[in-house]
């Protein structure tokens, strides 16, 4: 349990590094978002093909066809998040993107016979209406819109179902999958960042990629690091925990997100947007309560043997 609360605190102060770096990076820098998951995971192949030169994990021999799938998946995940964001606005991607918790549950109880309780289910009613909510001055529906965003749930539901499944099914850690997967990620992800510079309205050269001095590559370096931990912490704390789980988790660090932005940068917070923060932490209180309730039940106390003499 205290390796996971661990993990999970990492994971959160590398999703805001990440989150803020990003911004800066977007905003300074006239890239597509796609070349910066590219690089992203370029930064994780490296850090991992690094920590296994030093002895710190083993690769395990797999073939490529049964990593093919959790690739194909996150790249689907990547365009067709881009292409939810295009269409809708930022409101509507989140309202449309809270039907993937209720479709992790759909997907795993069908296909992997999980079981989750009704009490569990009903913690996800507060949850999404709390993003609803939070999002309600700012949703334009359209059809190409939706049909984007509903086929990006679909996908990065699979997706991240996929992240605990293969890893069970392959007999793989984070650290193994991952060293497959961020490779052939990239070089599925290769041409349509090449179709999308070429593309580009703004006018990309060399040194468009290349720091200008060294604050740019301090925050290009935070990037790379947040992103190799968060990558690899997803895995394992979905591994350690659930799917549903970390979405919760996702969902905890979207609302904390949104009061930094309006703490630290003044971003606009209105009385709409409090409220369904407010409503997402109560979801996510008392999911965390009924996870930890579950745990303590299934402890099992080690047993002590009344003979032994101290």
């Amino acid at each position: 349990m205290e390796a996971i609360i661990v993990g999970l605190g990492v994971n959160y102060a590398a999703s805001l590094a990440i989150t803020f770096t990003n911004k800066w990076i977007l905003i300074n820098l006239p890239l597509p978002s796609t070349a910066l998951v590219f690089y992203h995971f370029t930064c994780t192949f490296i850090a991992l093909h690094a920590l296994k030169l030093i002895g710190i994990f083993t690769t395990k021999k797999v073939a490529p066809r049964k990593i093919l799938p959790l690739s194909l998946t996150f790249c689907g995940s990547v365009v067709l998040t881009n292409l939810s964001l295009k269409y809708n606005t930022i409101g509507t991607y989140q309202v449309l993107k809270c039907l993937a918790d209720p479709l992790f549950i759909v997907i795993q109880t069908v296909f992997y016979e999980k079981y989750f309780s009704a009490a569990i289910k009903l913690t996800m009613i507060p949850m999404i209406a709390g993003i609803v909510i939070n999002s309600a001055n700012d949703l334009m529906f359209s059809q190409n819109g939706t049909i984007a965003a509903l086929a990006a749930v679909l996908v990065t539901s699979v997706y991240t179902v996929w992240v605990r499944e293969k890893q069970e099914e392959l007999n793989l850690t984070p650290m193994q999958i991952l060293y497959y997967q961020a490779p052939m990620s990239c070089a599925l992800l290769l041409p349509i960042l090449l179709a999308e510079l070429i593309l580009s309205e703004n006018e990309l050269s060399l040194s468009t990629f290349i720091p200008s001095d060294d604050f740019n590559s301090g925050i290009l370096l935070i990037n790379g690091l947040s992103a190799f931990t968060v990558n690899l912490l997803t895995y394992w704390i979905i591994r350690q925990t659930s799917v549903v789980t970390y979405a919760t988790f996702g969902k905890l660090k979207l609302c904390t997100t949104m009061l930094i932005g309006f703490i630290k940068f003044k971003d606009p917070l209105d009385s709409y947007q409090l409220i369904g923060i407010i409503l997402t932490m109560l979801g996510v209180f008392l999911y965390t309560l009924l996870k930890l309730n579950i745990s303590f039940k299934n402890f099992k106390y080690p047993k002590i043997n009344s003979n032994h003499q101290v």
